[in-house]
This record gives C-alpha cells, sequence and structure tokens, in this order.
C-alpha cells in the first residue's frame, strides 16, 4: 500500500492540491490490500515530481477531515466522487477520480453508484443527508464520467427482462483490449444460480466451474467477463448493439 502525492496519478494530486488536501492527508493511493483489490490496484505507471510510480484512480484521504457537504462539494468540483466512510476503526473518505481512462472495472461501478446518489457498495444503497450528492454534483460527476474512453455502460438484456447488475466495456489488468464485464452475483441469481464458493455454482442442478471466466475481485464484489459466464449457463449473447451511448447485450 502507497500513501501521499506519489500514490496516485500527477493529475489527480493537483486537483486534491488546489482544495488544499495536503500529502499527509492522503492515506492511500494504489495498493494490493485483500480489502481493496481491484479498487485501489494499481492501473500504471507515472513520472512526476515524486520520480517514477504506480498510481490509482482511487484516493482514500483520512478520517480526520471534517465530513461536511462544504468538502463533499470541493473534492466534486475537483473531480473526485467522494464516498465518506465512518467505519470502527477505519473512518476515512474514499474517493474515486473521473478522467483517467485507464481506470478499473471497481472504483468504475463507483462512479456510477455516486451518479445514481448510492454508497459505491455491494447493497448499493441510497446516500442521504448533507453527504450526499446533490442534482447538480451528480451531473457534474456524469458529464465527466461521459467525457471518458471506454466508460461505457452496458445494458444485459435476456427475454426482454433487464438483469439488473453492473456491466461495462472494462479493462483487464494487463490486457490492452477492453472487455464486456459484469457482476457475478446479480448475474447468475437472475437465472436462479447459487453461488457455493469462489470457484463453483449450482445451476439446474449442476455443479459449474466459474473460475474461468476471468474473475476479478472476490466475495459480493466479483466481476467476470460476461460472454464465458453466459456460455456457462448454457446461454448465448445474441447480439451486442450501440445506442445512446449505452452498449445493449441480448441473452437468449
Amino acid at each position: 500500500m502507497a500513501n501521499g502525492f506519489k500514490s496516485i496519478h500527477p493529475i489527480m494530486a493537483k486537483n486534491l492540491k488546489n482544495i488544499d488536501i495536503k500529502n499527509s492527508e492522503i492515506t492511500q493511493g494504489w495498493g494490493n490490500a485483500k480489502a481493496s483489490k481491484g479498487f485501489h490496484s494499481p492501473e500504471g505507471w507515472v513520472e512526476d515530481e515524486y520520480g517514477k510510480h504506480k498510481y490509482s484512480s482511487c484516493v482514500d484521504l483520512t478520517g480526520r477531515l471534517p465530513f461536511t457537504a462544504e468538502l463533499k462539494s470541493r473534492l466534486v468540483a475537483a473531480g473526485f466522487c467522494p464516498f465518506f466512510r465512518d467505519w470502527p476503526g477505519n473512518k476515512h473518505i474514499h474517493c474515486v477520480y473521473v478522467g483517467l481512462n485507464t481506470i478499473l472495472d471497481g472504483p468504475k461501478s463507483q462512479i456510477k453508484d455516486y451518479i445514481n446518489g448510492r454508497n459505491g457498495l455491494v447493497g448499493h444503497a441510497k446516500l442521504t443527508g448533507p453527504l450526499a450528492p446533490t442534482e447538480i454534483e451528480k451531473q457534474m460527476i456524469k458529464a465527466a464520467f461521459e467525457k471518458m474512453d471506454g466508460h461505457n455502460t452496458v445494458i444485459v438484456k435476456y427475454d426482454d427482462k433487464e438483469i439488473d447488475c453492473y456491466a461495462f466495456m472494462g479493462r483487464v489488468p494487463g490486457e490492452p483490449s477492453e472487455i464486456t464485464r459484469c457482476e457475478l452475483r446479480p448475474f447468475v441469481e437472475f437465472f436462479g444460480a447459487k453461488i457455493l464458493d469462489g470457484k463453483m455454482l449450482l445451476y439446474d442442478g449442476k455443479y459449474l466451474n466459474y473460475s474461468k471466466c476471468n474473475v476479478i475481485l472476490e466475495g459480493q464484489f466479483s466481476r467476470v467477463d460476461l460472454r464465458p459466464i453466459t456460455n456457462l449457463l448454457g446461454k448465448n449473447i445474441a447480439k451486442f448493439e450501440m445506442k445512446n451511448g449505452y452498449g445493449i447485450a441480448y441473452i437468449n
């Protein structure tokens, strides 16, 4: 785990400095800790005044900063989605920067949550109170998100019904190309499947191994490639089209 401005992209560092965030107030940028893998995972390398270093689109700020609507608005204006986490023994502000085209699936889904006024966690609970984004702030983040390359949200449909899961044209760490990915649990549960552990699920009385579907993240946050998980359930992607800035995958 790395902290300070040397752990994030210089564009992010510049924007945080502009709103008076100090180097010592950045408790985590890139890191490979199990709890934050896939969110704070390194997205690439940059070279700046701190030398050559890795960076992440996610940055955690110390919980010693004030949890106020004023700070929230300053962070949004600087291009960040701020999630205020007041957890026992781990009070901090988890922020996702909107604007780096290397962004991974995990933080990308949190940006979409913020646009929808939700908390970026597995339950996607609604944010309320003064720390929730205003409608104007949601639109600010949405406008910045839509300028990014490869941000496209994918709507997944089966039998004319939309499957309620996050799906994106996402970047896979270590691979240059983009591929449609989706949340594992809500996708397979839509079809009545049950996840048994980190690699097996039960569907239609059969035990199926999904570990070869390019699983990223763990547990509730697991993401998989859409085509192989669809095929594993004995179904197919019949058609994929772009419409109004969204991708639509039709499954039969």
